[in-house]
């Protein structure tokens, strides 16, 4: 079974810094196709802060009449972000994404955050695992000889 590192490796981490501006997150967003990010402590420790996706730009910031221009994004971040790590299995991310209701999830190693995972990331994997073994047991099952049956 993949870990979560397995599905991280290579990636781009997407993170913006304290400090900016909701409408620089948006545009950053926007800019690499995304539809959470992670906000950070700075770049060079990158702890983790929080996180600020679609639903918080939607919520927080539009519904409530909010400029994004000068709103920072330490105002209107999720703060209590639940997290994985590196070394689970794509499963155990799973259900705690299913438990919080997440379609997001940063994977940290302490504090620093090493890179996130989306639902859809996480499917993808289980389905390839599916997939596979769903041709095992056909494999097994055709190479029963007949004179057993």
């Amino acid at each position: 079974m993949k870990t979560v590192s397995d599905i991280i490796s290579g990636r781009e981490l997407y993170y913006v810094p304290l400090g900016i501006t909701v409408i620089e997150a948006v545009k950053y967003m926007a800019s690499k196709n995304v539809g959470a990010v992670v906000i950070v402590d700075n770049e060079t420790n990158r702890n983790l802060r929080g996180i600020f996706s679609e639903r918080d730009l939607l919520k927080r910031v539009v519904q409530e009449g909010l400029d994004p221009n000068t709103t920072k994004i330490e105002e209107v971040m999720t703060k209590n972000v639940a997290v994985g790590n590196a070394n689970e299995s794509y499963d155990v991310c799973l259900d705690s994404m299913k438990k919080i209701k997440s379609r997001h999830l940063p994977i940290v190693d302490g504090q620093r955050l090493i890179g996130m995972v989306s639902m859809r990331d996480l499917m993808e994997v289980k389905i390839q695992d599916g997939g596979e073994e769903i041709q095992m047991m056909n494999a097994y099952i055709h190479d029963i000889p007949k004179s057993s049956l």
